[in-house]
C-alpha cells in the first residue's frame, strides 16, 4: 500500500492527517465516532485483504474501502488545517496528495492490450489467416468474434511465406523471428506524457533510462511478419 503506484501518496501523506484528525482535529462528538468508525473499517478491511494475499493481489478494487475512507479522512483533515488558519500546510498536503495521484496516473500501464487491439485491425483489414502466439490469440478473441473474423487468426506454426504476428508482450521467452522473415508492418503506442515531459528537460539533466522506460507507454511494440 505505501509503495504501489496506484495509490500515489495516498496512505503516505493521507494517514497522517488522519490520525491527526483524530487526535487534534477537535471534532465534534458525532463527526469523532464518524471518523473513528472509518478508521476501524478500512483497518480491519486491509488486514482482511492482506491476510489472503494468495487470493487477492495488491491491485486496486481489493482495497477500495481503506482508500476511500482514508481520502474521506485526509480531505477532512485538510479543511480543518484551512479552518484553523494553517492555509499553507492545508495547501500543500492537498497538492503533494493530488501530485502522487497524477504521478501513478503517469507510471501507470495504458497500453496493455496495444497489441490484441493491433491484431484485430489488421485481421479486420486483410483476407489472409494470421498466426500469432496462444497467449495473444486468446486475449483477442472476444475481439475477433466481435468483428467477425476469429477464423482469420491461428495459433499453429506458421509455414514459408504465412503472416505471422510478433507480439513481445505475451510471446514466450526464447522465441525469436526467424532471421529470414520479412517485415511488412511495425506498430508502437506513441510516448506517454511523463516522456514527453521529460524529454523536454534540458539537455544536461541526467535521466536514468529505467525512469524513461517505466514511464514510457507501456508496451514494446509489434511486428507483423512474412515467414521466409
Amino acid at each position: 500500500l505505501l509503495l504501489s503506484h496506484y495509490y500515489g501518496l495516498m496512505f503516505w501523506i493521507g494517514l497522517p492527517l488522519a490520525v491527526w484528525l483524530l487526535l487534534r482535529g477537535r471534532l465534534s462528538q458525532p463527526a469523532r465516532h464518524l471518523a473513528v468508525l472509518l478508521g476501524m473499517l478500512s483497518l480491519v478491511w486491509a488486514v482482511g485483504a492482506a491476510s489472503l494475499w494468495h487470493l487477492l493481489p495488491l491491485t486496486p478494487r481489493y482495497y477500495l474501502m481503506p482508500v476511500l475512507a482514508v481520502s474521506t479522512l485526509a480531505a477532512l483533515a485538510v479543511r480543518r488545517l484551512w479552518q484553523q488558519g494553517r492555509v499553507r500546510l492545508a495547501l500543500v498536503c492537498a497538492a503533494l496528495l493530488l501530485i502522487g495521484n497524477f504521478l501513478g496516473l503517469a507510471d501507470e500501464n495504458r497500453n496493455f492490450m496495444y497489441g490484441e487491439h493491433v491484431l484485430v485491425k489488421l485481421a479486420a483489414t486483410t483476407d489472409a489467416t494470421i498466426h500469432t502466439d496462444p497467449q495473444t490469440q486468446r486475449r483477442a478473441e472476444l475481439m475477433l468474434d466481435w468483428q467477425g473474423v476469429a477464423d482469420r487468426v491461428v495459433t499453429s506454426t506458421p509455414a514459408k511465406g504465412d503472416l505471422y504476428f510478433y507480439n513481445p508482450a505475451r510471446t514466450q521467452a526464447g522465441f525469436r523471428p526467424g532471421q529470414d522473415w520479412t517485415v511488412i508492418d511495425r506498430s508502437a503506442p506513441p510516448p506517454s506524457v511523463a516522456q514527453r515531459l521529460l524529454q523536454l528537460l534540458p539537455a544536461g539533466i541526467p535521466i536514468p533510462a529505467g525512469l524513461l522506460q517505466r514511464l514510457g507507454p507501456g508496451h514494446p511494440g509489434v511486428i507483423l511478419y512474412r515467414t521466409g
